[in-house]
């Protein structure tokens, strides 16, 4: 059994997982209020992804499994807005929404995952770094951009967090993800979804080349991890 929390929780349009790091600005008077007492207290508050909803000014109904974020660094900006930092720590579930305004406020409980050492999986292992390290090639590439030095000198844990936050892949599929209790079973969907999207960006890449497409997403391909 889990720890349970009374927790102020934020929606978002992202997933959280363990370890990830998380930039955020808050501008909404309701977001600042929450920020302003968890800041006071634990520093503690719960990242879900949106199921149903909007993510900026209106109501939100969040997944059931979420991550702990734990707020490191705050500095303010103009307008009234913050910035801050977070690093994800626990998975958790949510146990009952408790109020709704101007927030939401849940009980939850946190998930115990197995992070149990995987023996005879070298390579899975292998498999899933191999494919990842390609991943960050192809999305750089298409992109236009330096393939950023990620190190995967992890423990098998980390490495799949590590994937999961970092991969390019609709959230619905990192939610998945994230709600997986199993160590080997991550690393093997995890596995499964590098091949399938590699191969899409390859067939994206190749039309590049004969003028076919061009690209629609000149965001950032930034992979935010923590060690500690």
């Amino acid at each position: 059994m889990g720890t349970q929390l009374e927790l102020p929780l934020f929606p978002l349009n992202v997933v959280l997982f363990p370890k990830a790091i998380l930039p955020l600005q808050v501008f909404e008077e309701r977001y600042k209020l929450m920020m302003g007492r968890v800041l006071g207290g634990s520093s503690q508050f719960g990242v879900t992804l949106i199921k149903s909803g909007v993510e900026v000014g209106g109501p939100a109904t969040p997944f059931d499994v979420g991550t702990i974020a734990v707020i490191k660094g705050v500095a303010p900006m103009g307008g009234g807005r913050l910035a801050m930092t977070c690093v994800g720590e626990k998975p958790f579930r949510i146990l009952e929404i408790l109020h709704e305004e101007p927030y939401i406020t849940a009980i939850i409980e946190t998930l115990d995952y197995d992070s149990t050492p995987l023996i005879g999986s070298e390579d899975l292992i292998d498999q899933v770094k191999h494919s990842f390290r390609a991943h960050i090639k192809l999305v750089s590439q298409i992109l236009r951009q330096d393939t950023p030095v990620i190190s995967l000198d992890l423990d098998e844990e980390s490495l799949s967090y590590l994937v999961g936050s970092t991969m390019q892949v609709h959230a619905t599929d990192k939610q998945e993800l994230l709600e997986m209790s199993g160590l080997e079973l991550r690393l093997r969907k995890e596995a499964d979804l590098l091949e399938r999207e590699n191969t899409v960006l390859k067939h994206y890449i190749a039309r590049q080349g004969r003028g076919d497409d061009r690209p629609t997403d000149s965001g950032q391909f930034n992979p935010n991890f923590s060690r500690n």
